[in-house]
C-alpha cells in the first residue's frame, strides 16, 4: 500500500470521528446510535473520541492539561455526549479505568496533523494480565505488553512527525 494511502487512514478516522460526535446526533435512527455506542462502550475509548474531537476543534493541537480537557468535555452538547455514552455530570468518572479502577494517565499538548499518524494519548495505569490498554488520537485503541506501552507513553514513535516548517499548528 503506498504511502499516501496510508496517510489517508487517521485522516479518514477523524473524519469519521467528527461525523459521529456532530452529524449523528439526530441523524441515522437506531444503526448510527449503535454503530456510535459500540465505538465508545469503555472510557478509555470515550476518552480518546473526546482528545481526537479536541484536535478537530483545535487546529490539531492537543489539550494543555486535565482541566483544559475537562472543560472541553463539560462543554459539549449534552445530547451528543449521551451517543457516546457520556454524562456530563460524571465527568470525573470518565477518567477512570472500567478495568483497573485507576485513573487514566494522559499525555497532555500531543499535537497532530491532518495527515499525520495517530498517536497515544490514553493509557491504562494498570491493566489486567500484563497487558494496558492504549487510546490514540484517531480513535484507535490497542492492548499492549508492558515494553510497547513504555515505548508509546514516552511518545518515542512520535518522533519525526513535527509539521513542516511554516505550519501555523507549530511544534509538537
Amino acid at each position: 500500500m503506498s504511502q499516501k494511502l496510508l496517510n489517508l487512514a487517521p485522516m479518514v478516522r477523524l473524519f469519521a470521528l467528527s461525523l459521529i460526535l456532530v452529524g449523528l446526533s439526530g441523524c441515522g435512527g437506531n444503526k448510527g446510535n449503535e454503530m456510535i455506542a459500540a465505538n465508545n462502550d469503555t472510557n478509555i475509548k470515550r476518552l480518546g473520541t473526546m482528545y481526537g474531537f479536541f484536535h478537530l476543534k483545535n487546529q490539531f493541537k492537543g489539550p494543555k492539561d486535565e482541566a483544559e480537557f475537562k472543560k472541553f468535555i463539560g462543554e459539549q452538547d449534552a445530547s451528543r455526549l449521551e451517543l457516546a455514552g457520556i454524562s456530563g455530570s460524571k465527568v470525573d468518572e470518565l477518567f477512570l479505568s472500567e478495568r483497573d479502577k485507576q485513573p487514566f494517565k494522559i499525555r497532555y499538548g500531543v499535537n497532530t496533523q491532518l495527515r499525520g499518524p495517530s498517536l497515544p494519548v490514553i493509557f491504562e495505569a494498570n491493566g489486567m494480565e500484563g497487558k494496558r490498554q492504549v487510546a490514540f488520537t484517531g480513535g484507535l485503541m490497542q492492548e499492549v505488553d508492558a515494553a510497547k506501552y513504555d515505548e508509546l507513553f514516552s511518545g518515542k514513535g512520535d518522533q519525526g512527525q513535527a509539521p513542516p516548517a511554516g505550519d501555523p499548528r507549530g511544534k509538537r
